[in-house]
């Protein structure tokens, strides 16, 4: 009886140990998993960085294309509105110094100005994007939305020149040398109303223009200093 206890300790001792020995290595096999997958959430975590930062770089190139597009030409968009209400106020008046403003402002009333942006890169940062509370993102939203709204204003612009004031002086102008032949055929009802309509649809492309500069300026500095980090 004596050898049957000494004998059931001993395999009771042996399997413990086994026990032990197995949930070590168990243990160490959950340990390497870990590790193992720590390491591959690190590479790919570096992985993204870079190509964000790779991203950001061509986005800070094709911005910095953007900003010169709207700061190439701020005089002729901040003056506009004064050029057409200097040309129909001075319309409904007849001596020399009226047809000489006329002429002077005439060529930037008719003027045509589109703009152009690229926003390949804005768009794949904001798609590409898995942090939408981020600043940067929120305002490159926001910017490509008064991209939108300039580029729609341009277009209204430019279609209301096109379909109701180029027909309209053609007989009065000489194109090639730009200049007025006849400015008495411009001192006309139906032109001036429609000189001062042009002027509230300028206005309103100024005001998207405004706030796309503003916007634009504070984007590319949120970009410096992302780029920086």
């Amino acid at each position: 009886m004596i050898n049957f206890l000494r004998n059931l300790r001993r395999n009771n001792m042996k399997n413990s140990k086994y026990i032990t020995y197995s949930i070590g290595e168990i243990v160490l096999v959950v340990i390497g998993i870990l590790i193992a997958l720590s390491i591959n959430n690190w590479n790919e975590n570096r992985k993204e960085n870079k190509n964000e930062q790779l991203l950001l770089e061509k986005l800070q190139t094709e911005h910095g294309y953007n900003l010169d597009i709207l700061t190439s030409d701020t005089s002729y968009i901040f003056g506009i509105t004064e050029s057409i209400s200097a040309v129909y106020l001075n319309l409904k008046e007849q001596n020399e110094d009226s047809d000489s403003i006329i002429a002077e402002r005439i060529n930037d009333v008719l003027r045509i100005t589109l703009f152009e942006f690229s926003t390949e890169y804005l768009d794949r940062y904001i798609n590409s994007s898995k942090v939408t509370n981020d600043e940067l993102v929120t305002e490159f939203i926001e910017l490509k939305e008064l991209y939108s709204s300039l580029d729609l204003s341009s277009k209204l612009t430019y279609d209301y020149k096109m379909n109701k004031i180029i027909g309209w002086v053609e007989e009065s102008l000489d194109f090639y040398n730009a200049e007025i032949e006849d400015v008495n055929l411009l001192r006309n009802k139906v032109f001036i109303n429609r000189l001062i309509i042009l002027e509230s649809i300028e206005y309103g492309r100024l005001e998207n223009f405004k706030e796309s500069i503003k916007k634009a300026m504070k984007v590319d500095s949120l970009l410096a200093t992302r780029l920086s980090e």
